[in-house]
């Protein structure tokens, strides 16, 4: 199954449509990420809360964080279908009861490559661990199918101070997010690899992700 990038003229549109859409969430006026959360909720990428508000330093578990990155895959419901159709006995059976929600989700996930049946079942017992930063830049980097070009095995040199502290698994991925302009460090120039991940930190990187 071949996944497609949103095409130019898409993206055009839907920007201009955009404004129509602003969220305006009581909790995002002032936060750092506002722009990218008011333009992501305007394109349909994220959704608020009930009470209006859109949480922005909730933390997102392994499984929250999986199904936001199947959004830059295709949207097709085709696409989506024959994904579940494919995946749906495994997922079934390696999901709790209370997770089978997201099986179309991360069916396009196992499809388009951003992450394999054995990390999957490896991770059986941690979906609902807190999703860190470095774990999600692995991700993002398969979605956006450029796992390729990010110097696999090969050493890297990054900006960060904090750049010891991200495993070696990883520091590929970060460095071609950070290439790319999709990741920034912190005012104290931090990547904090350990840390966990913020729905505010998913809709900044949605936003430049799918404009890149």
């Amino acid at each position: 199954m071949k996944f497609k990038r949103i095409t130019a003229l898409l993206l055009a549109l839907t920007l201009l449509c955009g404004a129509c859409f602003a969220a305006s969430f009581s909790d995002t006026e002032k936060h750092w990420s506002s722009e990218y959360i008011e333009d992501m909720y305007a394109q349909g990428y994220v959704k608020g809360y009930s009470d209006g508000t859109f949480k922005p330093e909730n933390q997102l578990t392994n499984l929250e964080a999986l199904v936001f990155i199947s959004r830059l895959c295709s949207r097709d419901s085709s696409d989506l279908n024959a994904a579940k159709t494919l995946h749906n006995t495994f997922l079934t059976d390696l999901l709790p009861t209370a997770s089978t929600w997201a099986i179309p989700e991360l069916s396009i996930c196992l499809t388009a490559g951003v992450i394999t049946k054995a990390e999957m079942t490896a991770m059986k017992s941690s979906f609902n661990n807190v999703a860190t930063r470095e774990q999600v830049a692995i991700w993002f980097v398969r979605a956006l199918q450029l796992e390729g070009s990010a110097t696999l095995g090969e050493e890297v040199t990054l900006k960060f101070v904090d750049a010891g502290d991200i495993s070696t698994t990883a520091r590929p991925y970060v460095h071609k997010l950070t290439e790319i302009g999709i990741v920034e460090g912190t005012d104290e120039n931090k990547f904090l690899p350990k840390s966990a991940f913020t729905r505010a930190a998913m809709a900044t990187m949605l936003s430049r992700a799918i404009k890149y």
